[in-house]
């Protein structure tokens, strides 16, 4: 156990220079077990801070990742915001910052246009159940993700028509 703290502590000034900006939310998981399942924690983040106000985030959310490494909860991602994260494998002090760009959207997206895209549409796709709280759709939701756009391709010119005249909108599926 001392061994694990010590290799995540020389990670923490990497990852505290990576975040100096902000982050939106922390989400801190299991590795998965045989049965797929993974036990996972989100914490809200501060969004933007400002250089004054940022030692002291940063000191809250190193003492929520301490205790979550110690709980076995060793896969850390800290989304900065819809585009970019950073993910720490508090095992072994592993940092690694990741962008969705324009070749890992267009593999998600299946080498098609679609109406509800990861970089836009990820609160959605979060509250819907598609996409996981650190930014990624899994192989298991990717058949689901492509039934919903489909769904919204479906129903689009109708929502158009009933867009033009000036009322709420409500769709319920």
């Amino acid at each position: 156990m001392a061994k694990r703290a010590t290799k995540l502590h020389r990670a923490r000034a990497r990852l505290e220079r990576k975040l100096a900006g902000g982050w939106a939310r922390a989400v801190f998981a299991s590795p998965r077990r045989d049965d797929g399942h993974r036990e996972e924690r989100v914490v809200a983040g501060p969004g933007a801070v400002t250089a004054e106000a940022f030692p002291a985030a940063f000191a809250e959310l190193w003492r929520t990742a301490e205790a979550a490494a110690r709980e076995g909860l060793v896969r850390h991602t800290y989304v900065l915001d819809e585009r970019h994260r950073v993910e720490l494998d508090a095992r072994h002090g592993h940092l690694r910052q990741r962008e969705l760009d324009a070749a890992t959207l267009d593999k998600v997206m299946g080498g098609k246009q679609r109406s509800l895209r990861p970089d836009r549409s990820s609160s959605l796709l979060r509250a819907i159940g598609i996409m996981n709280a650190d930014g990624t759709i899994s192989a298991r939701s990717a058949k689901k993700y492509k039934q919903v756009n489909h769904f919204v391709e479906l129903c689009r010119p109708l929502w158009a028509s009933l867009a033009d005249e000036d009322r709420t909108l409500r769709v319920v599926d």
